[in-house]
């Protein structure tokens, strides 16, 4: 069965940032951290809870004990009010019921719907609360409704800076990428430490975004379709930042780590694949090609 992509899990690019995701639980303070919500009208347990700010994009995790199913929305420069999760909204704020670590069904296409209010943003305590519901599809036109979602005082963790030594080049569709700007920078997320480079045209806004474990060796690897903790994920963006961003993610391709210094952060490699609509709605298609990066982290 064909199931949709999600939206990336982190975006994957964009980010000059490198940080490690909330827990499970409140940090000791006096406020209570809560968080549920229903699907097909059923509680979920939510066990594991966690957000994080990537270049004023806000993703929220609420996943069960297994972290294997959970809800994931992403909401562009959060605060206080509502936000279209549909698909007359902006692109970057969506949702997705990800099924089994394997599926996912998302709000932002044809038939999807949805919307999140943030009821409070407190910058100074670093902590988000609000209501949401959602209704997701996967490929095949099967839906997941998600309903009564609220979550209370849940803290979220804020990114820094990256090393500006960077270097990442490729050719998209035999042009070269041009990068102003690269980045590099260590995630942890649902207990999985995972290191993202990206790489930004700041003139065309043009990004090429590669997500890897931290634990990979040496060798040659496939790029990974599916976006999730662990995987291994090329994303090509256009117009990031602008008035009509698309993201397209890796269908398949290889990425080879010929140099990884775990203790010094630094790491080299080549790679291409092949970039695609993670929805299947847009045909469009582009060749990541003559990848190569040198980061430290």
């Amino acid at each position: 069965m064909k199931i949709l992509k999600p939206l990336s899990i982190l975006l994957l690019t964009v980010l000059s940032l490198s940080l490690t995701s909330c827990g499970d639980d409140d940090d000791g303070a006096s406020t209570t951290v809560e968080a549920s919500f229903q699907l097909e009208g059923e509680n979920f347990t939510v066990s594991t809870r966690s957000a994080v700010l990537l270049n004023e994009i806000l993703s929220i995790q609420l996943f069960d004990a297994g972290q294997a199913e959970g809800v994931i929305i992403n909401i562009k420069n959060p605060d206080v009010g509502t936000y279209d999760l549909g698909p007359n909204g902006i692109t970057d704020n969506n949702a997705s019921f990800v099924l089994n670590n394997i599926g996912a069904y998302v709000s932002k296409v044809p038939g999807g719907s949805g919307e999140i209010s943030i009821t409070s943003f407190n910058t100074a305590e670093m902590t988000v609360s609000g209501t949401f519901q959602f209704v997701g599809l996967n490929g095949t036109g099967d839906t997941r409704t998600i309903t009564n979602g609220e979550f209370t005082n849940l803290p979220y963790t804020e990114g820094v800076g990256g090393n500006g030594n960077n270097v990442l080049t490729a050719d998209i569709d035999g042009t070269s990428l041009n990068a102003n700007s690269v980045t590099a920078f260590s995630i942890e997320f649902q207990g999985i430490t995972s290191i993202s480079v990206s790489a930004i045209n700041n003139s065309t806004f043009s990004n090429i975004g590669l997500t890897l474990p931290a634990d990979i060796e040496v060798g040659t690897y496939d790029f990974d379709s599916f976006p999730l903790p662990g995987a291994i994920i090329g994303q090509y963006n256009i117009d990031l930042g602008g008035s009509n961003p698309k993201s397209y993610s890796s269908q398949d391709g290889s990425i080879t780590i010929s140099s990884y210094d775990v203790n010094a952060g630094t790491m080299e490699g080549t790679f291409n694949f092949t970039a695609g609509d993670f929805t299947g709605q847009d045909p469009a298609s582009f060749e990541i090609t003559n990848g190569a990066f040198e980061i430290s982290f």
